[in-house]
């Protein structure tokens, strides 16, 4: 489906976008070459570039990139640096009634470990540090 039809109706006032490259099979391992964050920036440029093009703020919810710099796989900005309306990853967790953490089925889980494991409230900082470059984004 073409993305900016749908999108450029009258009646939404804005664009979401969904991405999950490696879900796509956009890994190496099946397509060799092929380098997940560079596929997943490129979706997220675009589709901003769309919703300039139409005049609607694009919001990039449900994303997920299974990032580990060790491997090569950085963590990108493209949502902050090409002007998205907002951000929503997927999948927050933290302990289930068991006092076990929330399993990670899909590989996207971030997981809020208010315990004496993380001191130094690792996540929150992330959170709280992206929240304020977001809205310094869009403040003007």
């Amino acid at each position: 489906m073409n993305w900016r039809r749908p999108t450029a109706l009258p009646a939404l006032d804005n664009g979401t976008v969904r991405v999950c490259p490696q879900d796509w099979g956009e890994i190496a391992g099946s397509k060799p070459g092929t380098d997940a964050t560079s596929r997943g920036t490129r979706w997220i440029t675009e589709h901003l570039a769309d919703g300039r093009a139409l005049g609607k703020p694009v919001v990039v919810e449900e994303f997920g990139l299974r990032i580990d710099v060790g491997r090569g796989i950085p963590d990108t900005a493209a949502a902050l640096a090409d002007g998205a309306a907002g951000d929503q990853f997927w999948l927050l967790t933290s302990r289930v009634d068991d006092g076990s953490f929330y399993a990670d089925h899909d590989g996207h889980r971030i997981v809020w470990n208010d315990g004496p494991a993380d001191p130094p409230r690792t996540a929150a900082r992330l959170f709280v540090d992206h929240a304020r470059a977001m809205a310094g984004s869009s403040a003007g």
